[in-house]
């Protein structure tokens, strides 16, 4: 949530109180044809959110007016949120953990890769894993060092040296901070997890770009009602911040971070075929009670009991599991049909060291 416009219409990351999601996912635990969740037997903690503010924000917005609470300056507070639970987690497990395993959907994909070097720094650890679920960072130019100034991440203590420099000058980006991390732990495996056509990555990227077309207008404008300013004078950039993007394109931009993040030897990344969007939450389990894939199969290729599932599966839990040997990217081509559901060399050939 980067505005008023934005925190106020009715986006569901921007509500004035968070609702825990159902008990899937990692805590599925009824057996599976294709073998066990790899968290059973685990301390599993989720973290909710509700600010919109990729679990790092740290502001107040006086102006900024929710219409469930007219009355009240929105705040955002999920660096807050996210330290107390890191202090619980050093409060209530062992001094040195057997395994972290530290993965997020979505926004919380992003709050992984900002978070991680903070709470690898502060735990303990025999061994560690990092995955980030359906979040590259594939944005408008301009747009994502705007997000992090206005959020109050430079000044979080999250980030360190040159991040902090381009937090401040305005030309941070999330794989920068995600390749720093992933430098900063040449012993902890890193990766992500994503479509290759994401549609809600596409639509956040669309909307972005919306919403700094509308702030630029505005700043145009001055104090004119928006809705009376005539723009037909205004100069050419007030409108042209970007041209929107398609599913093809979203998938030569991710291709192009995963290379870059693919530097690194201990990284290595899942691409799926087709445009869903998260699938940690839908991974693992049999139970139909705790788990959505068994009320909505379209979320994978093949439906819940397909090829793409099992594949999925099985590659999470090799990345997860206590092995010595090396583990290796992964990318499908299950769409035969689609021209564009193809895979770069670099990327499938990527060994982790």
């Amino acid at each position: 949530c980067r505005d008023e416009m934005t925190t106020t219409q009715g986006i569901t990351a921007c509500v004035p109180e968070c609702v825990v999601r159902p008990m899937y996912g990692a805590f599925n635990t009824c057996p599976h044809p294709n073998g066990a969740n790899p968290f059973e037997g685990y301390t599993v903690i989720l973290v909710p959110q509700c600010g919109g503010d990729l679990h790092a924000g740290n502001v107040t917005h006086p102006t900024w007016k929710h219409p469930m609470y007219p009355n009240a300056s929105v705040e955002q507070r999920g660096l807050i949120n996210m330290r107390s639970v890191l202090e619980w987690v050093k409060a209530n497990t062992a001094p040195k953990l057997t395994h972290f395993a530290f993965s997020g959907e979505s926004a919380g994909a992003i709050g992984v890769q900002i978070w991680s070097p903070t709470i690898l720094r502060e735990l303990s650890y025999d061994r560690a894993t990092i995955l980030s679920d359906s979040y590259v960072g594939v944005f408008p130019d301009n747009f994502q060092g705007h997000i992090f100034k206005n959020l109050g991440v430079c000044d979080s203590g999250l980030l360190f040296g040159e991040n902090l420099k381009k937090c401040r000058e305005g030309t941070i980006t999330i794989p920068d901070v995600f390749t720093a991390a992933i430098q900063e732990f040449p012993d902890v495996l890193f990766g992500n997890i994503n479509s290759k056509h994401d549609s809600t990555q596409v639509m956040f990227y669309n909307a972005a770009l919306g919403s700094m077309r509308i702030a630029k207008a505005m700043e145009w404008c001055g104090d004119v009602d928006p809705n009376e300013c005539d723009l037909s004078s205004a100069p050419m950039d007030i409108m042209e911040v970007g041209s929107t993007l398609e599913g093809m394109e979203y998938h030569q931009r991710i291709e192009e971070i995963i290379e870059r993040l693919s530097h690194n030897p201990n990284y290595i990344s899942y691409l799926l075929s087709g445009d869903s969007h998260v699938s940690l939450p839908t991974m693992y389990g049999n139970c139909s009670y705790l788990d959505y894939t068994h009320t909505d199969d379209t979320h994978w290729l093949g439906d819940r009991d397909g090829d793409q599932r099992h594949s999925a599966q099985s590659w999470t839990r090799h990345f997860f599991a206590p092995i010595k040997e090396s583990k290796s990217s992964r990318c499908e081509t299950f769409n035969e049909g689609e021209i564009d559901d193809f895979c770069r060399e670099e990327q499938e050939q990527h060994v982790s060291a």
